[in-house]
């Protein structure tokens, strides 16, 4: 990974990985998971993941042999992306290799 240069660069790479974190979980999981519960099982989710961050930096807790703190902090992001789709409709739509 490249280091940015400017504030714009840093948010794009983060959102890149976001991105790529995202639609590699879509691929794998789909949108059933996420549509059974809606958005209150999203806020469920967000709260395990900010738990597991809370535990790790009040708690003395390190990085989970299976998600790394930065994975928990990339989910947690995702989720209120997913959060925002499910409020507009937008959950579900089919992945662009779908079409």
């Amino acid at each position: 990974m490249s280091e940015p240069r400017t504030f714009e660069e840093a948010v794009d790479l983060v959102l890149a990985d976001m991105r790529r974190v995202m639609i590699e979980r879509q691929r794998k999981y789909g949108p059933d998971n996420i549509r059974m519960f809606g958005e209150k099982g999203v806020v469920i989710r967000c709260h395990d993941k900010l738990a597991r961050l809370a535990h790790f930096h009040f708690g003395g807790g390190t990085d989970a042999s299976d998600e790394s703190i930065d994975d928990s902090w990339i989910d947690t992001g995702n989720y209120a992306a997913i959060a925002l789709m499910l409020r507009r409709g937008w959950w579900g739509l089919p992945l662009s290799d779908e079409i």
